[in-house]
């Protein structure tokens, strides 16, 4: 199977793929990266590894104890291998995840300007619950997206 947790040896290719996709939209990435190696603060991840070897994609989730959902804080294919069920893939695992954790839903926030995310989530029944002006981004709006599990 080409999913699997994310591991130490992981480091500079998740800081490539953080560098080329996650830091021109949300800035600095050092504190993500380092959760998700880690397991930090409920962070839980894994990639999408080719058959040589080469990760193709990353999805992370956030579980914390004390809150009724499952955050979905970063799910990103490369590129170059888009539209090929990653991205599909990858939240697979997290929804697994978050049905096995016992929450009740799944969240994820995504830019306004982000469209294909946007329209990625709702394909797979994720719906807008909220939006928020400057939350990552000043003078930038983020949507709150959300699933239910079932």
């Amino acid at each position: 199977m080409p999913i699997r947790k994310v591991e130490l040896k992981d480091k500079e290719e998740l800081e490539e793929l953080a560098n080329k996709y996650l830091v021109p939209l949300y800035g600095d990435q050092t504190k993500a990266l380092n959760e998700w190696l880690t397991g930090y603060n409920y962070k839980h991840a894994w990639v999408f590894e080719a058959d040589n070897g080469e990760i193709e994609g990353l999805v992370a989730v956030s579980d914390k104890p004390d809150k009724n959902y499952v955050k979905l804080s970063t799910l990103v294919v490369k590129e170059e291998y888009l539209n090929k069920g990653i991205g599909k893939s990858l939240l697979e695992v997290a929804l697994e995840y978050a049905k096995k954790s016992g929450k009740k839903e799944i969240s994820v926030t995504v830019g306004e300007d982000v469209e294909d995310s946007f329209h990625f989530f709702k394909k797979y029944d994720f719906k807008l619950k909220k939006e928020l002006q400057d939350k990552y981004r000043e003078g930038k709006k983020e949507l709150v997206l959300v699933r239910e599990i079932k």
